[in-house]
């Protein structure tokens, strides 16, 4: 494993390897030329060292934001890819929205970290107030996820059922269902004569 002194434990050298055969492969030449005259080991030391405490789901996410970049990133860029910042307030819009299109089925995040919060704090607490009464303590939640690094997926949206009470059929379906049940037992012998027929 590629040590360094100024970090914490590095990634292993499979994964820095790895992160570097895949962006030389995402952007060729390009990627070589930003290491032109360096010393190719120290490089790999300073992005092992650099990415320590970063999860395997967070170096994949900077991978995948490569995909919409022509030009590679150099280390300070690669890391913010890894981790992009969020704005606290625009955050909490967003938890607000897709929230309320959760309820249909059709909520998309932006980030994970934004739906754990939600979810960490509630979504009855969020949806009833604002953003001058929720700004400390979600500003603390989102903290809290951001903090973890990676995430379990966002699930999709249960169904409720329905509260007691509430599941009453109406009158006219009530009707129309004993209808077809009757023609259903009309067009059947009934078990007698199921059961004489047997013994014959």
């Amino acid at each position: 494993m590629i040590s360094h002194p100024f970090a914490g434990e590095p990634i292993p050298d499979a994964w820095i390897e790895r992160l570097f055969s895949v962006l030389m492969a995402m952007y060729g030449s390009r990627f070589g030329e930003l290491w032109r005259g360096g010393d190719p080991r120290r490089i790999r030391e300073v992005w092992a060292s650099a990415l320590s405490g970063y999860s395997g789901n967070e170096i994949a996410r900077g991978i995948a934001a490569c995909r919409e970049r022509e030009w590679p990133p150099v280390l300070p860029e690669f890391l913010k890819l890894c981790r992009p910042s969020i704005d606290t307030e625009q955050g909490y819009l967003e938890a607000i929205a897709q929230l309320t299109r959760r309820r249909s089925g059709d909520d998309c995040w932006s980030h994970p970290a934004i739906f754990w919060a939600a979810v960490r704090l509630g979504s009855q607490d969020l949806l009833a107030s604002n953003w001058a009464n929720m700004k400390s303590r979600w500003t603390a939640a989102l903290q809290k996820e951001l903090e973890r690094g990676s995430w379990p997926e966002i699930p999709p949206q249960r169904l409720a059922l329905p509260e007691p009470g509430r599941t009453a059929i109406p009158p006219e379906e009530q009707r129309r269902r004993l209808a077809a049940l009757r023609e259903s037992l009309a067009q059947r012998p009934d078990d007698q004569q199921l059961i004489t027929r047997e013994k014959v």
